[in-house]
This record gives structure tokens, sequence and C-alpha cells, in this order.
């Protein structure tokens, strides 16, 4: 591997971990489509090899929320666990649809977290009007739904690779978990999605080690400073920003996989 090759697999990994930390969305909606796009891996191994990639850059950004009190331990392992079976069933459900059909749906899935990605800010931002009433308790049905929603979420990420993090912050919302701890929590079932995604693609030989490695050790400087700036940085400029280009990616795809 040139050491140019290395320096933009780097570069890459970083900036998607510090999105990924900041917004709460997923670093693998950047990683996936680049992988595809400038290195001509097959959707199935670009999967996998940012999924080694998101393991350990979620491990480090847990790191520096545990320092920093802001999430929820034991909240996080058993959302995890209820994510897992659904990235192994997406996994090789996506390993039967592998080809050009694939390489369309990756690419619309790709341009709709891109809108998502905007939504959810300006969704936000009406919700964050002072005067408005805090969210409710869950009531007994929530817990049942949740599981439903986080298993879904979890086959969403095993097929696709991506879109858990867009998903399980709304989720997390929706079941009560107290918002300044919900970018820690997310990041605990990214280690549970990477983990439980890359065993998975690797059974089927879909995880590259080498482009792996050099992009979780990106990964692993975007979650140390994801941490460290987060709070920092206006997330809705960046948020814009990155949804602009995450959304060319996805017509990219598109594009390519009809010609």
């Amino acid at each position: 591997m040139l050491l140019v090759t290395i320096f933009a697999l780097v570069a890459i990994g970083s900036a998607s971990m510090l999105l990924s930390t900041v917004s709460g969305g997923g670093n693998n909606v950047v990683m996936i489509p680049i992988l595809v796009l400038a290195f001509n891996f097959s959707p199935g191994e670009a999967i996998g090899t940012s999924f080694l990639a998101l393991t350990v850059g979620s491990a480090v950004a847990v790191a520096g929320f545990v320092r920093a009190g802001r999430l929820e331990l034991k909240s996080g392992v058993a959302y995890g666990a209820q994510v897992a079976p659904g990235v192994v069933i997406g996994t090789y459900l996506s390993y039967l649809a592998e080809g050009p059909l694939f390489r369309l749906f990756l690419g619309l899935v790709v341009t709709s977290l891109a809108a998502a990605m905007l939504l959810r800010g300006r969704f936000r931002s009406v919700n964050a009007v002072p005067g408005t009433k805090p969210q409710s308790s869950p009531s007994p049905s929530q817990p049942r739904l949740a599981i439903i929603l986080l298993v879904l979420t979890g086959f969403l990420a095993g097929f696709f690779g991506q879109g858990a993090g867009f998903v399980l912050v709304p989720v997390m919302q929706f079941i009560g978990l107290p918002i300044v701890a919900i970018l820690g929590t997310v990041r605990i079932v990214g280690i549970m999605i990477g983990a439980t995604g890359t065993l998975a693609r690797l059974s089927v030989h879909e995880v590259n080690f080498g482009y792996g490695a050099a992009l979780a050790a990106g990964t692993a400087i975007g979650g140390f400073l994801g941490v460290k700036i987060g709070t920092k940085l206006k997330a809705e400029i960046l948020r814009v920003v990155v949804a602009s280009l995450i959304a060319l990616l996805g017509v990219l795809l598109v594009v390519t996989s009809l010609f």
C-alpha cells in the first residue's frame, strides 16, 4: 500500500469519526461510498472494512465520554445486545444481494441518510425552542416498540453498513434517555455494531485488514478529537456541509450502478 494511500485513509477515517462523534450520526456513511468509488471495493468489502474501523473509533470515543460522565453504560450495552442480532441477519442477507442492484440501493440509502441529517437538524432546532415542554416519561408500551426499532436498526446497519447512528439518536430520545448522555451511549452501541458486523463480514471474507487498520487509526483520532471539541463546534453548520457531500456520494453511487 502506498504511503499516500495510508495518509488518505487515515484522513478519511478521522474526518468521518469526528463527524459521527459530534453529530451522533454514523461514520460509515462517509467511508463506505469512498471505498467503493475511490478504491474500487465491492459494497460488501467496504462495509466489512468500515465496521472494523467503526469498532476502534467508537471505543476511543466511549473512553472520552466515560471521563466526561456523558453516557449511560448499562443502557448502551443493553441496546447494543438488542441491535446485534439484526446486524448478523442483515449482513448475510446483503451477501445474497451483491451486485449492481445492491450498489444502486446503497446509493439510494446514502442519499436518503444525507437528507435525514438535514431534516433531523431542523427538527432538533424546533424541539430546542425555549418554553417547550420536556419529553414525557416512556409509557409501558414504549420499551417493546423500542426493542423492535433497535433490531430493525441493526438490520439496516448489517445490510447497508450504515444508518444506525441516524436512527439510534431519535430512538434513544423516544425511550427517554437524557439528551446529554445520548451521543456517548450511541458510541457504545457503535462498538457492538462494529464488532458484530466485522465478525459477520469476516466469515464471508469481506474485511480488508490493511485498509481497515489505516481507517481505524483515523477513527481513533477522530473519536478522541470529537469528544474534545464536539461541544465547541457549530454542529448544525457542519451537518449541512457534510450532508451535502454525502448526498453527492450517494448520487455518484446510483449513477455508477446504472452505467
